[in-house]
């Protein structure tokens, strides 16, 4: 009988662990979009669209490989928002990509 339950809870673990394989990525994704925010410390408030292209390293830590606006100083303050983001390097599903981003940055 206790075989048969720490079989059971075994495979339970398991197929847990394997549904929730590769979801990393989209969680990802989904912390970047949440703590994007527009910059409070910029001198001139304008609506603006932020281009970014990034990848994340082996070390977990994030290089900017381009970013675009029409601003130089939203550019460099999102720049240090993206590079703020902590990833934990047993992420292997963010490991070593690039990632694409399109942020619309509106005054409120």
């Amino acid at each position: 009988m206790k075989l048969q339950t720490i079989i059971l809870a075994v495979s339970f673990l398991l197929i847990g662990a394997t549904s929730f394989a590769g979801n990393g990525e989209s969680i990802f994704r989904k912390k970047v979009n949440s703590k994007i925010k527009y910059p409070e410390n910029i001198s001139k408030k304008i609506d603006a669209e932020v281009y970014v292209q990034f990848t994340v390293l082996e070390s977990g830590e994030i290089q900017i490989d381009s970013i675009s606006s029409v601003s130089d100083e939203i550019n460099k303050a999102i720049a240090d928002q993206i590079k703020a983001l902590k990833v934990n390097i047993s992420n292997t599903d963010v490991i070593g990509k690039t990632f694409r981003y399109k942020f619309l940055m509106k005054v409120q």
